[in-house]
């Protein structure tokens, strides 16, 4: 991966890596740090953060809101997640959060109440803001909206 990375950046992309895995990729951080390796424990483990399952729109709103208003990328551009993929829409005060109710609602319609309460994980969290992001951008403008077949897509790649 990091041969990957390293001809990516020498081309002029930027490159940020999100490794989503259970508590054993705590140990693979470990057993990178014990064996010196520095450069990839600073590329590929720098933020350690844990995510709890997602179970309420509350939840689900402080995700919106990192993505609006808490990200940064590329780190030290000064530019949300938000920003970055939809400067236009951003621009004209787009915001994920002022939609998460919506966008929980359209994730988690088909859900039952037993698996709503256990919450969901991460990777689906992830696949259905990206797969939100990748079809919406580009429908980039100020007066961008999200769209319903769009969101409905999203919804169900998630959980493919």
């Amino acid at each position: 991966m990091k041969a990957v990375v390293n001809k990516l950046v020498s081309r002029g992309v930027k490159v940020a890596t999100v490794l989503m895995g259970q508590r054993e990729l705590l140990d693979v951080a470990e057993l990178v740090k014990r064996r010196g390796r520095s450069d990839l424990y600073a590329r590929y483990f720098k933020r350690i953060t844990e995510f709890r399952r997602c179970s309420d729109v509350e939840g689900f709103n402080v995700i919106c809101e990192a993505m609006d208003e808490k990200s940064e990328f590329p780190e030290g551009s000064g530019y949300t997640y938000t920003q970055l993929l939809f400067p236009q829409a951003f621009a004209n005060k787009f915001r994920f959060q002022r939609h998460s109710k919506m966008l929980w609602a359209k994730l988690t319609g088909s859900l039952g109440e037993t698996d709503l309460k256990r919450g969901l994980g991460m990777d689906t969290i992830a696949a259905y803001l990206a797969y939100l992001c990748e079809l919406h951008r580009v429908l980039d403008s100020p007066e961008m909206q999200l769209q319903d077949k769009l969101v409905a897509r999203a919804a169900r790649e998630a959980f493919k």
